[in-house]
């Protein structure tokens, strides 16, 4: 497989094995693609997250849970929560508890 990197990512690969941080292309690539994967797998937890599953509360918790934040906090203004939405958040906790309880 060739790969055609843009020329800062390039440099930035040229940088790195001068000063021998790593020992080859493929080291390098490979550590990317690596942190890829994670951001991926972390993307896939936040879509769970929004449809409604929990959280996992794994080795990336912090990481995804930083991520939740920063996508909450780029949502817009916050707005006040009504009576209304308490007793929907208590109805749907109510709920998921008795789901929990049956199966």
């Amino acid at each position: 497989m060739n790969v055609t990197l843009a020329p800062e990512f390039d440099r930035l690969l040229k940088e790195k094995l001068e000063a021998g941080e790593y020992r080859s292309a493929d080291d390098i690539l490979n550590a990317a693609m690596e942190l890829f994967k994670e951001r991926e797998e972390d993307r896939a937890a936040l879509r769970g997250v929004n449809a409604g599953e929990p959280l996992l509360t794994d080795d990336r918790f912090d990481a995804r849970l930083e991520m939740l934040l920063e996508e909450a906090a780029q949502s817009g203004e916050p707005t006040e929560m009504t009576t209304q939405d308490w007793d929907d958040i208590e109805r749907e906790g109510l709920a998921i508890l008795k789901s929990r309880r049956t199966s």
